[in-house]
């Protein structure tokens, strides 16, 4: 079956190529290094830097690549990345996974500000749409001490569109139409008159979902729709500063729920979310410029139950953030720069099961020094200092620098600490689920909780040592990289990473109560780390043709189970005969979710004067397994893999007339299906895209 799959592959391949090659040979050959230096990158300093002089391992996905790709929600272009996973989460969501690390580690940001409602630990990016996105950029590694919490494993900025040059009205509408009766209508309109810019855009998608699994009453994804709406305006007062307001709304309706799990019944889950970004800048000096950030955000998520006359049950879960952050840049004669910033958090959340209604509330101070020694040499350091009410103060530094041997060879290296504080849930949960037998409580409540059941003689155990507090997490990440320019149109790029991850907070049997209930808490106990290489290149051998090629070599291991493995203290079991057998350290694999090695192509082809594009992106993901099959507590070579696969999509774009375009996007080109594993692949999926732009 593989072996047809990698036939069919090849052969596409092959005849894409050959289409391109016979109408294209002899065009000139353009420069990629010029093209990029006219890309800039915000997250990777707080403050615009060219992307070819940037010390981090960095990404940006153009607004040109998220139109050419014809995918409309953030999840969907994100998992075309080299070096990033996207990993279904609880309750069906995906987040991303960066260089091996977990999900909950990487901080989503919107125009340099974060998303709220992790419900269920992760960020459910399938509610971003694509439609009024300048650029995508991407940190890999510990970015602690420029963003706090949540930046352990890297971060994902979204940065949406900043108005227009010239005077008058621009934008864009479109209608796309595709399988399981998807639909996403969406418009984006910008005004500009003088020193004010006006900004709006509306977004409805709806899916009917689909089931995957023909004998059972529930669809494998339900049906869904919902509503993004955005407003704003750009005024400068020229010597008094600029003002950026920007104000987002999110509807969504699903049927079915994540948590209210009984059968029977109606469920249907119902999420809201809004949030007002208002930016202050001006160059208050000749060298010396304030931002002001201004933020809230507020997300609820609610569950509702629904018999034949009224609701049975619900689920509520209502998060809110504001957020301050002033920012001064000095830069100096010599193009080096410091940037000081401060601010405070003012974070809350009301929850089923959380009895309390907690509050986070945190200060922060950051320093950063951009420092061109000479022509040849770019050093950036920087701290952080964030003083938390509820756990202990973190300091987070970090180190990067780049070094131009030439001006074809270019190395990078970086050093940075991550943390991530305990959440709400790790910290106040308590959440009892009778049907399956099970207690869970956050360390904040679990000591009164176990003396109220102790007084009760409901307890049979209970271990102590447990209750005591949870610190953050945290990480320190390195980076090291090597960008040679074969040629102008010609750069390779390897980057080496290693990732050492400590007091990971993980779920832990503390007691059991005489109805045979296990009550579960939180403690700080694994160590683990990932390492590996990225390798990328792009290629363009004409002018019209670009060929992209990536590839990220993986290892991620738990500290504690490599130890087990070399003490010879893990088993498994024959599946014939039965009889257990020892494993030794060859026999371990890793961590969960982790592939060994990923692979991604992208073939792009301009045709009618750069108007028209076909595109065929090629993703590969090695072997992975999502739990433990054999029962001896570690993923090694004996239990269940899901097998090795490729994801291929086509889409090709087409400008009937100057201002009317039309895409046609063929998803999962292959049919590749895995029901058992992969229920977020549903199989070949088509979609038609007609748009109108000015």
């Amino acid at each position: 079956m593989l072996h047809i799959k990698i036939s069919s592959l090849v052969y596409t391949i092959t005849l894409l190529i050959l289409v391109i090659n016979s109408s294209v040979f002899g065009q000139e050959v353009d420069s990629l290094k010029t093209i990029k230096m006219n890309e800039v990158v915000v997250s990777a300093n707080k403050t615009e830097k060219p992307f070819v002089e940037v010390t981090v391992p960095a990404k940006i996905i153009s607004k040109k690549e998220i139109q050419n790709s014809g995918h409309s929600r953030l999840d969907e272009i994100i998992r075309e990345q080299i070096g990033i996973v996207t990993v279904p989460g609880f309750g069906g969501v995906e987040g991303v996974q960066l260089q091996g690390i977990d999900p909950e580690y990487t901080l989503i940001l919107i125009d340099g500000m974060p998303l709220i409602g992790r419900v269920a630990g992760i960020l459910d990016l399938s509610r971003i749409s694509l439609g009024s996105i300048e650029r995508i950029e991407i940190i890999k590694g510990a970015s602690s001490s420029l963003y706090g919490s949540e930046a352990l494993g890297g971060v994902i900025n979204i940065i949406t569109s900043k108005g227009q040059k010239n005077e008058g009205i621009e934008g864009q509408v479109y209608y796309q139409y595709g399988s399981f009766k998807t639909q996403d209508f969406a418009t984006d309109i910008l005004f500009k008159k003088r020193n004010l810019t006006l900004k709006g855009n509306f977004n409805y998608y709806s899916s009917d979902g689909y089931d995957l699994i023909d004998n059972d009453d529930q669809k494998t994804v339900e049906a869904y729709n919902n509503i993004t709406l955005g407003l704003g305006f750009i005024y400068d007062m020229n010597i008094l500063g600029k003002i950026d307001l920007n104000t987002n709304l999110f509807d969504e309706k699903r049927d079915g729920t994540i948590f209210l799990t009984s059968p029977g019944d109606n469920k249907e889950s119902n999420t809201h979310e809004k949030n007002i970004l208002i930016k202050y800048t001006n160059n208050i000096l000749k060298n010396v410029s304030i931002d002001i950030d201004l933020y809230r955000t507020n997300y609820i998520n609610d569950e509702e139950q629904i018999g034949s006359n009224n609701i049975i049950n619900t689920n509520n879960f209502n998060q809110t953030l504001n957020r301050l952050d002033i920012k001064f840049k000095h830069s100096t004669s010599s193009g080096s720069y410091y940037t000081v910033g401060f601010g405070y958090d003012k974070e809350s959340l009301e929850r089923t099961n959380i009895s309390l209604s907690p509050k986070h509330n945190s200060r922060f101070l950051y320093f950063q020094y951009d420092w061109n020694i000479n022509k040849k040499l770019n050093l950036v350091s920087g701290l952080r200092f964030d003083n938390h009410k509820n756990y202990n103060s973190q300091i987070s530094p970090k180190v990067s620098f780049k070094y131009d041997m030439s001006d074809k060879l270019f190395f990078k290296g970086s050093f940075g600490y991550g943390y991530k504080t305990p959440d709400f849930r790790q910290l106040y949960l308590n959440f009892a689920n009778s049907s399956s037998g099970y207690i869970v409580l956050g360390t904040k409540v679990i000591d009164d909780v176990a003396r109220r059941l102790q007084d009760n003689n409901e307890l049979i155990f209970y271990n102590e040592i447990f209750n005591s507090n949870l610190t953050a997490e945290n990480s320190n990440s390195y980076n090291f990289g090597i960008q040679y320019y074969i040629n102008p149109s010609f750069p390779i790029e390897i980057n080496l990473f290693r990732n050492n991850i400590f007091n990971l907070i993980e779920a832990n049997i503390v007691g059991r109560k005489t109805n045979g209930q296990t009550i579960y808490s939180y403690s700080n106990l694994n160590k683990a780390y990932t390492q590996g290489a990225e390798i990328q290149g792009i290629y363009s051998p004409i002018k019209k043709l670009n060929l992209k090629l990536g590839y990220q070599l993986l290892f991620a291991k738990d500290i504690k189970a490599i130890g087990d493995f070399k003490s010879e203290i893990v088993f498994a079991r024959d599946p014939i005969s039965k009889q257990s057998f020892q494993l030794t350290s060859n026999d371990y694999f890793g961590l969960y979710g982790r592939s060994r090695h990923q692979v991604n192509l992208n073939i792009n082809y301009y045709m009618n004067q750069n108007k028209d594009n076909l595109n065929f992106r090629i993703n590969y993901r090695g072997k992975h397994a999502l739990v433990d099959s054999n029962n001896n507590s570690y993923l090694d070579r004996y239990d269940k893999f899901i097998n090795g696969h490729f994801l291929t999509n086509l889409s090709y774009n087409k400008f009937i007339s100057k201002n009317i375009e039309i895409q046609i996007f063929i998803k999962n080109l292959l049919g590749y299906r895995d029901v058992d594993n992969l229920q977020n692949i549903p199989g070949r999926m088509y979609s038609f895209k007609l748009k109108f732009k000015k």
